[in-house]
């Protein structure tokens, strides 16, 4: 375990699903490394200027919550230097799934005591960060269609019964794709351009999908009705989707998106703004604490 770090930084968002859960398993167990301080914020300026003022190449920026607190305070964990320490409290926590820290508070928090670290990529879509994935189309509907009662109620099922909602009315809309230089425009019903592997709650961007190949991977789902697309539920929860008619991946540094009209753009669950989209990977830029994978080995569950 690397001895660089002189302390950490541990930020508990209390408006995240499990946010006002005891943390005091996580804090004791940290405290065992050295010095910690600690903060319950739902405030994210206050959250940012903790981590300007107490982060660094040598502190643990740990933070509780789900994948909004997360991108919220990605760039300020960037700006610092810090070390990225993940206690998975959201709803969706795909980050954490695509990193495979484990979902129980006590389990993550051994994950950052092993200190074992890895370099992963960041997206950006014009010019603001994010880890897991942006989306225009099906995925920013799930997002208007859900609120804190349903996702506090059902957890990560709030998502496809979201979903579920959104399908019945989806409109497709017109996309012109330019990735790396090469141009394509199709009807479709949902682009989205992850950075990670999972996104929307578990869902699977593609089955070749890595946080670490300074790739974006892009999925199409083209216009196609309803039932067609419900059928493919389970093909686009594993990755596999693009082996099927009307939903095709594609990969490259950079994408840039346009729309006929503006449309919602939904980042790592967060509606962020609209249409045209400029989007690209960040190589390795975050340093964050995850368990060793083989760099061969894809991470689905």
């Amino acid at each position: 375990m690397s001895d660089r770090f002189t302390h950490t930084l541990l930020i508990v968002n209390p408006g995240s699903r499990s946010g006002k859960a005891p943390v005091s398993v996580a804090f004791d167990r940290l405290l065992e490394l050295g010095p910690v301080y600690a903060f319950r914020v739902d405030d994210t300026n206050t959250a940012r200027d903790a981590i300007l003022e107490l982060g660094g190449p040598d502190t643990r920026v740990v933070l509780g919550g789900g994948d909004g607190t997360l991108s919220h305070l990605l760039d300020v964990v960037l700006e610092s230097g810090s070390t990225l320490g993940v206690l998975p409290m959201g709803t969706a926590n795909d980050f954490a799934r695509s990193l495979r820290i484990p979902l129980n508070l006590a389990e993550a928090v051994e994950v950052i005591v092993a200190g074992e670290t890895r370099r992963v990529d960041v997206g950006e879509a014009n010019g603001e960060t994010f880890l897991n994935a942006v989306g225009v189309g099906i995925g920013p509907e799930v997002t208007h269609e859900m609120d804190a009662e349903s996702k506090g109620q059902l957890g990560v099922l709030a998502y496809p019964v979201a979903l579920l909602s959104v399908l019945r009315d989806a409109q497709p809309f017109r996309a012109s794709l330019e990735i790396d230089g090469s141009e394509m425009s199709f009807n479709c019903l949902q682009v989205t351009i992850g950075n990670g592997i999972h996104y929307g709650g578990g869902m699977t961007v593609s089955d070749q999908a890595r946080l670490d190949d300074g790739q974006l991977d892009v999925l199409c789902i083209r216009e196609q009705p309803p039932w067609q697309l419900a059928k493919h539920a389970l093909a686009l929860r594993n990755g596999s989707a693009d082996k099927l008619e009307g939903i095709e991946i594609y990969t490259g540094r950079q994408v840039r998106l346009l729309t006929e009209t503006p449309m919602d753009v939904s980042a790592d669950g967060e509606l962020t703004g609209k249409t045209p989209l400029e989007c690209r990977s960040l190589p390795q830029a975050l340093c964050v604490f995850a368990p060793l994978v083989s760099p061969d080995v894809h991470v689905t569950d």
